[in-house]
């Protein structure tokens, strides 16, 4: 199956000239790495950016190989493209027309997007790190390395130049280099980070028996850094977590929902959507994109919400 697989992605790539669109995430961000080593092993001179949160909302693709950027995210699919995916179903590759999925091969279950690419193609990582990447996706901290390489991506998380170097060291084997460079950022954690998590598990607010939320600045690469960590530890401590991101007018941006019980809530990502929001996720973790919605009418809306017991 994963043959046929690799020949769908090597004839779309060079037809549509190895353009890929990616989740700027650390799992999207390593699993791009492999597939630009991938293709130019063939020949492919690849071209890949990661669109922003704010951009994908209407976001029209044409020709793109997409790592987790599948319709629910608010993109546009003209002509054919190809998703590479693990959440919302089995971990696949699908080739569509439009918005239909016209070819689609299914490989199980993967931990992470960068697992099943790396299923895929057969390719050489650092099994260390494919380790601690698969862990950081299933929000776990198992190993020093997992939680050294998520701070440090979260200490620079609004920046591309970091998702581009990370790409290039990715594609060139440079495992190393990337062991060296989150050890270094994650000595900034302590001083920077630390009292904005403590800030937010405290200022959790209750929002429905058992789910709890926080608010954290969208712009403020401090609070996007300190987000996830006190997601984590709410999780201990509640069912269901949300975070929510606001601007400087503090309009809700986007919000994340996570638990760590044996809850579903893929059903919440489906009532926001038919609410007009760009939501999706796995079973236990999730992203909500708002778009014209204050901090109060957002709150609103997660208060319809029929959340799962």
């Amino acid at each position: 199956m994963s043959g046929g697989a690799i020949c769908l992605l090597e004839n779309f790539a060079r037809r549509y000239r190895g353009a890929i669109a990616s989740d700027g995430d650390l799992d999207g961000i390593f699993a791009t790495g492999l597939l630009v080593r991938y293709l130019r092993g063939i020949g492919i001179d690849v071209r890949y950016y990661y669109p922003s949160p704010r951009e994908l909302r209407g976001l029209t693709v044409d020709g793109y190989i997409l790592v987790e950027l599948p319709l629910t995210r608010g993109l546009i699919y003209r002509g054919e493209n190809i998703l590479i995916d693990h959440h919302n179903g089995p971990a696949r590759i699908e080739l569509f027309r439009d918005s239909e999925v016209v070819k689609s091969f299914s490989l199980g279950e993967a931990k992470s997007v960068a697992d099943l690419v790396v299923r895929v193609l057969d390719i050489d990582i650092d099994a260390e790190l494919l380790d601690a990447v698969n862990q950081i996706d299933m929000g776990e901290y198992r190993t020093p390395l997992a939680e050294m390489i998520h701070k440090a991506y979260l200490l620079n998380i609004s920046s591309s130049e970091m998702r581009i170097m990370l790409t290039e060291l990715v594609a060139g084997c440079r495992w190393n280099e990337i062991k060296e460079w989150a050890k270094k950022e994650h000595t900034k954690w302590n001083d920077l980070v630390e009292p904005r998590i403590n800030y937010f598990v405290k200022k959790a607010q209750v929002l429905v028996p058992r789910v709890v939320f926080f608010i954290y600045r969208e712009d403020n690469d401090i609070d996007k850094a300190a987000r996830t960590p006190a997601l984590m530890r709410l999780e201990d401590m509640y069912d269901i977590v949300i975070s929510i991101g606001v601007d400087e007018n503090n309009n809700a941006v986007a919000a994340r929902i996570a638990t760590k019980k044996p809850i579903d809530l893929t059903k919440v990502f489906e009532q926001l959507r038919k609410m007009g929001h760009n939501a999706g996720g796995r079973a236990n973790v999730g992203g909500v994109q708002f778009k014209d919605r204050t901090l109060g009418e957002a709150i609103a809306d997660f208060r319809r919400v029929k959340w799962p017991k």
